[in-house]
């Protein structure tokens, strides 16, 4: 287990987290595990195998998914993956009522995802089937006003995952403040540890 950790996410920082950071990274964490945990279609929720509150390189913590080997992924698969990486900044939000500079990868990530969505698989009604991937100037073939299309239907749906999962968090409140309290005194929390926590608090 610390083999695969080590080489996904790079070696243990000899930093502590102070008990205010601690508690502010487990809110991110379980943030990201529970956006998929508790996804209201069961088939799109994706096995969290860990959490943890440890840091390592740049990172203060992680949670840790069984995705498997995908190549190839549908539109609500897509989206699920955009829900998973606004969970964080969402955990954020709803604790302190705003959220910090760490979900700047998150957002990337699901930029990335969104923007492939329009661009490239033809899964925006908005900008129909025809690809507009940006060429060696920047812009698409079909110029600057599509880019602009672009970038609104991008923030669409990036606006339509943080509403999603706020809905889901929020309903879901007691089993994240379960989580995150484990989270804090343990630092890391197995499989097993996360399925009984939410069995124990879900209605």
């Amino acid at each position: 287990d610390e083999g695969v950790t080590r080489a996904m996410m790079g070696n243990r920082s000899s930093r502590r987290l102070t008990d205010k950071e601690k508690e502010a990274t487990a809110w991110h964490e379980v943030g990201h595990a529970l956006a998929s945990l508790l996804n209201e279609k069961e088939e799109l929720r994706v096995p969290v195998t860990k959490i943890t509150i440890l840091p390592r390189s740049q990172a203060l913590g992680a949670a840790y998914f069984d995705d498997g080997d995908r190549v190839s992924y549908k539109k609500d698969e897509i989206e699920a993956l955009l829900d998973r990486a606004f969970g964080g900044l969402v955990g954020e939000f709803i604790r302190y009522g705003q959220w910090s500079s760490g979900p700047s990868n998150d957002l990337q990530q699901a930029t990335g995802w969104a923007e492939r969505m329009v661009r490239d698989y033809g899964m925006s009604e908005e900008l129909g089937y025809a690809q507009t991937i940006p060429h060696n100037n920047g812009m698409s073939r079909f110029g600057a006003s599509v880019d602009e299309k672009v970038h609104a239907e991008v923030n669409r749906l990036l606006k339509e995952s943080r509403a999603r999962v706020e809905k889901r968090l929020r309903a879901g409140h007691e089993i994240h403040e379960a989580l995150v309290k484990e989270l804090v005194v343990k630092e890391t929390l197995t499989a097993e540890e996360i399925k009984d926590v939410i069995r124990a608090h879900q209605k």
